[in-house]
């Protein structure tokens, strides 16, 4: 039989393959063209804001990140549950980044950038050092670079996991394939380590494995002359991949991101399963409409869609392993592509949404080598140099041009948050979800008249949505229209009765009505709920104060530090019960840790400087109104406290 031109004993054999170990100069140009034109390109994500969702939790409110790095919280990084994910490697980097910018977040951006851009350079190298093939190996590393698939890893600064997994992962393929051109086991132990960095990045690196079996086939040929030889040598890697999952599915369950049967059954799992691989496979070559999020469809699939995928599924398969011979890289980009996606298609249902654009970052590398490498196949087939030139100029222009415009005008849509999700809801109008996500956002803007009417819309969307008539009610109670917020929580606990946030929003709008019993009910009941919450143990504490139930207050405003112990408000509040306790030097000390936390707080200042005059410490209290005057210089209370001194 005639071999093909991508034959496996041909693959590294042509005029590309010359000097593998040593780069030339046109593999440095062709490695600056991607870097340059991705920058051009994503330079633009350094002018975006933190987005408030999930950035939040990783960066902006997250006190563990923003104290920077210490080995206090390394030892947190691994221990932590936050955002039910387990990949400390990925909060030290937030941690580094939050060292070096603070809460700038073109710091945070221009890392993802660097990282993705990285990411695109290496995997050049290693298809080109894995083939010798230059040509296929750029266009691999290019679509890579510049798809709008991949806009949302890059421009989220939450998904940072997603392209610091990437840069382990592809290294892993570089180091791998460097210990297969001359095995030792120093190599094969660094190729171990360099995955479990992956795997501490982000689990989704549990497929590698596989990966590595399916390039043992192509480009490396290696399967069949050493296949006993292949399979012994990823066992650690499968150990590896199965306690990463193990410790994945307990974190995610414990942090409530695991979606019960109840909620997705197995059947809609697997219908939006094979659906979604089609899915996926349609915007790799139209990608448009693409949104931040794509709600779950539940049952409302057909089963005519999802039999109709499978096939689909099932015929590219048997083509790819019937055609392996004469196309072996069908069978290893196919099957990349298919095994990749296995963590996160949805088989278990984390979150909810049906599919996701950051899910493809390494998946789409398999499709993007058949691309390449069967574009190559195509253009050696081709007669006489002319029709080879109009081809070879045609994909240049539709790639090279086409596709880097696309990807900006992806990326502009992040630029904040409300264009982001006018986006998303243009293009699932009728997801109740999107609209309460934007209600959010919007909420946090302090666009309150814009929040409202967002949350109403969800409500006529889903009439039944507790959480949006929570946040209706907190949107209100903002804008001091305390019986609409008082209906609307409610409303909310109507729904679901233990519902705890709430009930937590309900007393405090209560306690500002002085109907101090009702709050203190509802408070009593979200700590029922959550009784390791130091924020319900400080509002009760609060609240207390105000009912002059001193101990208690005393007792809760406790709690609520040893749960949390820098918890600047718990200071404030149990400084000023023990003020009313007469137990001065106890406050003083409260007081003391409160501006050790926050040195402007002109409140601290004042309030210290009163009790020191009471303790006859004149200078010292002097000094602390001085720093209260310095803060506010026009405090008429604080010039009379000033005068007052002897």
């Amino acid at each position: 039989m005639k071999m093909g031109p991508s034959n496996r004993r041909q693959a590294t054999g042509d005029r590309e393959s010359a000097n593998l170990m040593h780069p030339t100069r046109l593999n440095i140009l062709l490695g600056l063209l991607i870097a340059l034109l991705t920058t051009a390109i994503y330079i633009q994500v350094s002018h975006h804001p933190f987005l408030p969702f999930d950035d939040n939790g990783y960066v902006t409110k997250n006190a563990h990140v923003q104290k920077g790095l210490t080995l206090e919280n390394i030892r947190w990084a691994f221990k932590t549950r936050e955002m039910a994910n387990w990949h400390p490697l990925t909060w030290i980097s937030h941690i580094i980044d939050a060292q070096m910018y603070g809460l700038n977040p073109s710091g945070h951006h221009l890392t993802n950038l660097f990282f993705h851009i990285f990411n695109s350079l290496l995997l050049f190298t290693t298809l080109f050092l894995m083939t010798g093939i230059q040509s296929a190996s750029f266009f691999t590393a290019f679509l890579f670079a510049l798809h709008p698939l991949h806009v949302e890893s890059v421009a989220w600064v939450a998904e940072r996991k997603d392209v610091l997994s990437a840069f382990f992962g592809i290294g892993t393929l570089l180091f791998y394939s460097i210990y297969t051109r001359s095995p030792s086991l120093r190599k094969y132990l660094g190729t171990i380590v360099i995955f479990i960095l992956g795997l501490l990045s982000k689990p989704t690196l549990v497929s590698w494995p596989f990966v590595l079996l399916l390039l043992d086939d192509f480009p490396l040929n290696r399967f069949s002359k050493y296949r006993w030889k292949c399979l012994w040598e990823k066992i650690p890697f499968f150990i590896l991949s199965v306690g990463s999952c193990w410790m994945t599915f307990l974190v995610q369950r414990s942090g409530g991101a695991v979606r019960s049967l109840e909620k997705f059954s197995l059947m809609a799992r697997i219908k939006n399963t094979l659906v979604s691989y089609m899915i996926y496979i349609k915007k790799m070559f139209w990608p448009v409409d693409l949104a931040y999020f794509y709600p779950h469809p539940g049952n409302s699939l057909p089963l005519w869609e999802a039999l109709g995928a499978f096939i689909v599924l099932v015929i590219i398969s048997y083509g790819a392993i019937q055609k392996r011979r004469n196309y072996p890289y069908l069978l290893t980009g196919w099957f990349w592509f298919l095994i990749t996606l296995i963590p996160v298609i949805g088989l278990v249902q984390v979150g909810m949404q049906g599919y996701a654009d950051r899910y493809t970052y390494l998946p789409l590398i398999g499709l993007f080598m058949i691309l390449s490498w069967g574009a190559r196949d195509l253009l050696s087939k081709l007669s006489g140099k002319f029709i080879r030139k109009i081809v070879v100029s045609i994909l240049y222009v539709l790639i090279l041009g086409v596709m880097p415009l696309v990807t900006w005008g992806q990326i502009k849509y992040w630029e904040s948050s409300r264009s982001l999700f006018e986006r998303a809801v243009h293009i699932n109008p009728q997801s109740d979800l999107l609209y309460f996500n934007w209600g959010v956002a919007l909420s946090e803007e302090g666009q309150l008249k814009e929040a409202i009417e967002v949350y109403q819309k969800t409500l006529q969307l889903n009439p039944g949505f507790a959480k949006a008539y929570n946040n209706l009610g907190f949107a209100s109670y903002r804008q001091g229209r305390m019986s609409e917020a008082i209906q609307m929580y409610e409303k909310a606990l109507k729904i679901k009765p233990d519902f705890m946030e709430a009930h937590d929003n309900f007393a405090a709008a209560l306690a500002d009505l002085h109907r101090f019993d009702e709050a203190l009910m509802h408070y009593t009941r979200a700590l029922e709920l959550s009784p390791d919450s130091a924020s319900l143990h400080n509002n009760l504490g609060a609240l207390l104060i105000q009912m002059n139930r001193l101990e208690s207050a005393v007792s809760q405003l406790q709690e609520a530090l040893r749960i949390k112990p820098d918890y600047l408000e718990a200071h404030f509040n149990l400084a000023l019960a023990f003020m009313n306790l007469e137990d001065l030097k106890e406050a003083s000390l409260q007081y003391l840790e409160v501006l050790r936390l926050k040195p402007d707080s002109f409140q601290a200042h004042y309030n210290l400087g009163l009790i020191l005059v009471r303790l006859n410490l004149s200078r010292d209290a002097k000094k602390e109104f001085l720093e209260a005057l310095r803060i506010k210089p026009d405090d008429v209370e604080v010039k009379e406290a000033i005068a007052n001194i002897r």
